[in-house]
C-alpha cells in the first residue's frame, strides 16, 4: 500500500468479485462502454481460465479508483512475450492523483515477472489526455490501430 499524491491510502490489488460493479461503472463514466456485472463476470471467468490475462484494481482510501486488465500474447515481429494493456481506466475524481502512474507501474512489474520484451496499449484516436499521460510514461506512438466487425463466427465456440 503507498499513498497517493493526495495523501490517501492506495492500493493495487487483484480485482475481486466484489469490485465488479464499480469496475463497470468506471468502464461507462470514463471509457463509453456499457458492460453490465453479468458480462464482465463472465469475461473475467473465461480469462482467467486462460491464464494469460490479469486484472488489477486501485483502490483509494477505499473506493475503486481505476482498473489495468493485461494480456500476455506473442507477437511475430517482437521477440519473447508482449504484454497488452487491453483496460486502463482511473475515475475523473482520482485523476492527477498518482492512481494512473501506479497501475501502469503495476503492469510493467507483471510484465517483468511474465517475461515479457515490450508493453504496448491502444488508444482511441479521440482520448489525447491518455495520450499525453502514456507518453509522460515513457510510452511512444508505434502506429495506428483498426478494426472491423468480424463475420458471423462459424469455428470455435465459447466455453
Amino acid at each position: 500500500m503507498t499513498e497517493g499524491a493526495g495523501g490517501g491510502k492506495l492500493e493495487i490489488r487483484a480485482l475481486a468479485p466484489r469490485d465488479i460493479p464499480a469496475v463497470c461503472g468506471l468502464f461507462r463514466r470514463e471509457l463509453g462502454y456499457d458492460i453490465a456485472p453479468a458480462e464482465l463476470e463472465a469475461k473475467l471467468r473465461q480469462m482467467d481460465q486462460e491464464q494469460n490475462y490479469r486484472s488489477f484494481v486501485a483502490e483509494l482510501d477505499g473506493n475503486c479508483a481505476g482498473f489495468l486488465g493485461l494480456e500476455r500474447c506473442l507477437a511475430f515481429e517482437i521477440p519473447g512475450w508482449v504484454v497488452r494493456i487491453i483496460a486502463l481506466a482511473v475515475s475523473r475524481e482520482f485523476q492527477g492523483q498518482g492512481v494512473g502512474g501506479k497501475l501502469l507501474e503495476q503492469a510493467e512489474t507483471w510484465a517483468a515477472e511474465n517475461g515479457a520484451s515490450l508493453l504496448l496499449v491502444n488508444s482511441g484516436l479521440a482520448r489525447s489526455q491518455a495520450h499525453r499521460f502514456y507518453e509522460n510514461h515513457g510510452y511512444t506512438k508505434k502506429g495506428y490501430s483498426f478494426c472491423k466487425q468480424a463475420p458471423e463466427s462459424r469455428g470455435m465456440q465459447d466455453g
